[in-house]
């Protein structure tokens, strides 16, 4: 719905009443209202994206095309969905989707765990709805309908896609086209301008929960905004009002949305921005003035956490050399290595000598010059001969 909305022009007469919602929540009221504008050509109404609600006991005679985008339970379910085009017997289209793991794979044994694992899913299947998704010339969707139908098979003009793919496959690729030269006339010069764009620093970026706040905050505000728009129209949903692409883009970009101008760059394309756009703005500013806020709380509290780790590390660096001097005091002064001191004293000499003998090695030490000492020795060993 919010996809198919944003697809629509905004110059086209009636854009809010071109695609509308149906299922068994809306009430009473508004579904008979919805099939009576969808049976007036007159009406702007032209899709109708539905539940299971328009499956069985909803005749609308005037369907051209259904498109079926989820796999049906049973191969009955699908014949009664695809069956809800063309009931006033004239041309009209069915197309399925399926997801990718429907696809039959032409290897016998596939490979790898996911594809097994397909393979599984595959195999639970009904053989019907095998068949329908992956179809042949030989055996294509209405030959296998037909077949479990219990029906016979009659190749007549526009039977499939598969036969006569022509006119609408190249019709298809035409408006797919045209949809993308759209696309690039109305968004390309829109993402130039918003990719120039930059921050005046006049609020902080958000983080990512700040964002998602955000993204809340302006969906209670688009809707509260609607519900005082809307009037009559009580089913219509609050992506009418802002588009679900826009809102994103706003609470992504809010940080650069200072002033109206720059909240119309990011809000192109906004049909409602010229009435509600300073409103907006005035809202937004609120939320960013208190995002501010927050961040300056978070700096500061940040500088008085450093400051404090600060403290405790020089009162924790103190403490520690308080602690290694008072080791040291108390630590016993030892020796380097053992040793033992002799002195010899010779009778008739003055010179004393010392002789240290340590572990490990012999250390000889002298108070007098070697020659002296020398003498010493000569005379003291003649007197101890005599």
């Amino acid at each position: 719905m919010q996809f198919l909305d944003s697809l629509i022009p905004g110059h086209i007469p009636g854009k809010d009443n071109v695609v509308k919602l149906y299922n068994s929540m809306m009430s009473i009221d508004y579904r008979k209202k919805l099939i009576s504008d969808y049976q007036d050509s007159s009406k702007s109404l032209r899709v109708v994206i539905a539940t299971d609600t328009c499956t069985y006991g909803l005749d609308l005679p005037n369907v051209r095309r259904v498109i079926v985008f989820d796999m049906c339970p049973s191969p009955e379910n699908l014949k009664q969905k695809t069956g809800r085009a063309g009931r006033d017997g004239k041309p009209a289209i069915a197309i399925t989707f399926a997801p990718t793991w429907v696809r039959e794979v032409e290897d016998s044994e596939p490979k790898g765990k996911q594809a097994q694992e397909d393979l599984k899913r595959r195999c639970k299947l009904p053989l019907v709805t095998r068949q329908w998704y992956n179809p042949t010339p030989s055996l294509c969707p209405r030959f296998a309908d037909l077949q479990y139908n219990g029906e016979v098979f009659c190749l007549c003009k526009d039977c499939c896609s598969i036969h006569f793919p022509e006119p609408e496959e190249s019709r298809d690729l035409a408006m797919v086209a045209r949809w993308a030269q759209h696309f690039d006339e109305l968004t390309n010069p829109a993402g130039e301008r918003v990719k120039q764009l930059r921050t005046d620093h006049t609020y902080h970026e958000p983080t990512r929960q700040m964002k998602g706040s955000l993204e809340k905050l302006l969906s209670r505000w688009r809707s509260n905004t609607w519900a005082s728009l809307r009037g009559s129209r009580i089913g219509d949903p609050p992506n009418i009002f802002m588009p679900q692409h826009i809102l994103l883009r706003i609470a992504d970009r809010a940080h650069i949305c200072s002033t109206l101008e720059r909240l119309g760059v990011i809000c192109d394309g906004w049909e409602y921005f010229e009435s509600h756009g300073a409103i907006l703005l005035r809202y937004l500013e609120e939320i960013m003035v208190g995002f501010n806020e927050m961040f300056e709380e978070d700096e500061v509290g940040k500088s008085e956490r450093e400051g404090m780790e600060d403290e405790d590390e020089d009162e924790q660096r103190l403490q520690e050399e308080q602690d290694v001097t008072v080791e040291q005091q108390r630590a016993p002064v030892l020796p380097t290595a053992r040793s033992i001191r002799l002195v010899l004293q010779p009778k008739n000499q003055t010179p004393n000598v010392e002789v240290t003998v340590c572990t490990g090695k012999r250390d000889l030490r002298s108070t007098e010059p070697p020659t002296q000492n020398k003498r010493a020795r000569k005379a003291a060993n003649k007197e101890n001969e005599q």
